[in-house]
């Protein structure tokens, strides 16, 4: 299973800071030098300033990564050092997760007793 990860904080804050500069070196600098470069910048560092915004405030994000995830239970061993609740009250919770199958909660269940 894969699942697409947000940016953290601080590199949302890092966007937000360098989009920031990126405008004002356009306004300043690149503008009054080349008036399609200097807006080609200014709309590039916009753009970045505000995803950053959106995605720090809000639950909105474009995920800039993504984890794989290795969810093979069926090679899973349950201790037997754990009681038989212990074991089945964590079967339960992975499959409340949507971790693992009907299936394959109900075969790990019959394992257990």
């Amino acid at each position: 299973m894969s699942r697409r990860v947000k940016p953290n904080k601080g590199k949302l804050l890092v966007g937000i800071f360098v989009g920031l500069i990126l405008c004002c070196i356009g306004i300043f600098v690149v503008l009054p030098i080349s008036i399609p470069l200097g807006i080609i910048l200014i709309l590039l560092a916009v753009v970045t300033v505000v995803v950053s915004v959106v995605m720090l405030f809000t639950r909105k994000s474009v995920a800039t990564s993504k984890v794989t995830l290795n969810n093979d239970y069926s090679q899973r061993n349950i201790s037997t050092k754990k009681t038989a609740g212990e074991n089945l009250n964590e079967l339960q919770s992975l499959y409340k997760k949507g971790m693992i199958t009907v299936d394959e909660f109900k075969e790990k269940r019959k394992q257990l007793f």
